[in-house]
This record gives C-alpha cells, structure tokens and sequence, in this order.
C-alpha cells in the first residue's frame, strides 16, 4: 500500500494516477526507491507490471451482486428475510425472558385473628 506522498513522488515521475493505482506494490517500491521515471513513454503500463487484483477492484468488477437470471432483485428478498429474521428473534427472546423469569403464583395463605386469650 502507498502513502499519499508515495503517490505524489510517482506521479512527478510521470506515472499516471491509474497506473499508480494498478501497480504492483514491490515494483511501486522499486520505482520510489530508484527514482525511476516512466520508462515505456507513451506506450500503456505493461500487464506484468499490473496487480491483477487492483486492477479489478480499480475497475469495481466483484463489488456488484449478480443480477438474478429470472428477473426478481435478490436484494429485496434478502432485506425481507433479513427484516423477517430479526422480528422472530426478538420475539424468541421476549418469549424466552418471560418463561424464564416467570415466578409461580404463591398459593394464598388465610390469616384469621384470634385473640391473645
């Protein structure tokens, strides 16, 4: 990972921010430590040069959810179920509260007063 001002030293030697952001970090390392300038010109980064996975994530592939084949939004049934799930646990909770905490009812006790006699 660069620091911001890793960043700023590559791009003053003449990388573009999205090869900056592509690159593999040991060859980033390497470039900062040597000072070496883009040296392929005008031509794009070489793919050996690139980080397979920061290209990807730059590009935003994986971080969509899969539309559904038959039409319907996953995402809304997955909120449903989600909603569905959390009123049935508090519900299995108030209950099991209730249960445990319940305590039977004393049977009553008549008192009667009697005189000291």
């Amino acid at each position: 990972m660069l620091t911001a001002e890793e960043r700023e030293q590559m791009v003053e030697l003449g990388y573009t921010e999205e090869e900056v952001t592509e690159m593999r970090v040991e060859l980033a390392d390497a470039v900062l430590k040597r000072g070496t300038r883009r040296p392929w010109g005008d031509s794009p980064m070489p793919e050996a040069w690139r980080d397979p996975i920061r290209t990807a994530a730059a590009a935003g592939e994986g971080m969509q959810q899969p539309v559904a084949s038959d039409g319907s939004s996953s995402g809304e049934v997955s909120q449903v179920a989600t909603v569905i799930g959390l009123f049935l646990g508090i519900f299995a909770f108030t209950a099991a509260a209730v249960f445990f905490t319940a305590r039977p009812v004393p049977e009553t006790i008549e008192y009667t007063l009697t005189s000291g006699r």
